[in-house]
């Protein structure tokens, strides 16, 4: 089986109004990712998001077995505008056949 190159992946975090959020952590253990997922840090957090301003997340899969219909789900903590702290997630999906 022949699997494909690597691909990046940029994850974009930003608001759904035009209030500031802060305070975002990714809380998904990024040392502990599913077999060839990386990420370019241990540890990933900003201190603002808001229309206009970028937030990513640069994420690296390299396929090393074969699956089929897999996600990769990251779970984010943040402050909205008010301060109150909020909890969210993303899903990646992917396979590499």
């Amino acid at each position: 089986v022949v699997f494909p190159g690597s691909q990046a992946v940029l994850v974009t975090f930003t608001t759904t109004d035009t209030f500031v959020a802060s305070n975002l952590l990714v809380t998904t253990d990024l040392t502990a990712l599913p077999a060839g997922w990386s990420a370019s840090s241990p540890n990933f957090t900003c201190a603002a998001i808001s229309t206009g301003t970028t937030c990513q997340m640069s994420l690296t899969y390299t396929p090393t077995t074969n699956s089929d219909n897999a996600t990769l789900q990251l779970v984010y903590t943040y402050n909205n505008n008010a301060g109150t702290p909020l909890q969210g997630s993303v899903n990646i999906p992917y396979k590499s056949s």
